[in-house]
């Protein structure tokens, strides 16, 4: 079929005439060189868009007819921990959304927020750290990705691995030099529009925070982990979810 190009503009071949993107989802009506493609996705983030984009240009170079791809796209819920949404359980209903994301480096983590960033219509409470035994210069850089976008930032373990995660955290925290430090159990923090962060060294804990200081039409973003079911701490791998952890807090707010 030749080349076939995808993009946000009208020049691309395959590009979005009409889009929408919302905390809930993705509509868009896509030109192709096979006719309109109407997508309606509950997967959200402009990254997303472009991904979508380059499966309708994959399908089109393939032959796909238009309703196949319509139906692909709808029945897809999307990548575990890639910008997942966590929802709360027994279907109730909570004024701000949670999602978790496996960015762990500073360019996935600032993609990540300036995703984030689009979708929100109010503070984005950020809880993440940075593995031990990995690269340390990227601790400083991680949070200043965080001070650009998120309002309120809990510092918090991730796989500290052989490493004192008190000591990771530091490195972390002058990347964020400007910032109000808050303690636990300090107000909620970020409030009228000043940015502010704690350190919880527990992550069960850290994420039990951010739920409990949600305010409505905020985004809890609890990055790092995504999809992994363990944490290592000091050598010892443990079960641990960050999606458990956070309906566990929720049913504590309900």
């Amino acid at each position: 079929p030749g080349l076939i190009t995808t993009g946000m503009e009208k020049e691309a071949d395959i590009h979005p005439r009409g889009l929408s993107v919302t905390p809930d989802g993705i509509d868009a009506l896509v030109q192709t060189p096979a006719g309109s493609v109407s997508v309606t996705t509950a997967m959200s983030g402009r990254f997303n868009v472009y991904n979508i984009l380059s499966a309708i240009g994959v399908c089109v170079g393939l032959g796909i007819g238009r309703t196949k791809i319509e139906k692909g796209i709808r029945e897809l819920s999307g990548v575990p921990g890639r910008l997942e949404r966590i929802m709360p359980p027994g279907g109730a209903e909570l004024p701000y959304r949670v999602y978790v994301d496996y960015a762990h480096t500073p360019d996935a983590l600032e993609r990540l927020l300036s995703t984030v960033s689009e979708m929100s219509g109010g503070r984005i409470v950020l809880v993440f750290g940075c593995g031990g035994n990995r690269d340390r210069t990227k601790r400083a850089a991680m949070g200043e990705a965080a001070a650009r976008y998120a309002d309120l930032i809990i510092l918090t373990s991730d796989n500290p691995r052989d490493e004192n995660p008190e000591l990771i955290l530091k490195d972390i925290e002058e990347g964020l030099s400007g910032l109000k430090k808050i303690e636990r159990g300090a107000g909620a923090g970020s409030v009228s529009g000043e940015k502010a962060y704690m350190v919880c060294v527990d992550r069960r804990e850290a994420i039990g925070e951010a739920v409990a200081r949600a305010r409505r039409g905020d985004i809890i973003l609890v990055a790092g982990k995504g999809h992994e079911d363990y944490q290592i701490t000091a050598g010892v791998k443990a079960h641990f979810e960050d999606s458990l952890e956070i309906k566990r807090a929720m049913e504590g707010v309900l």
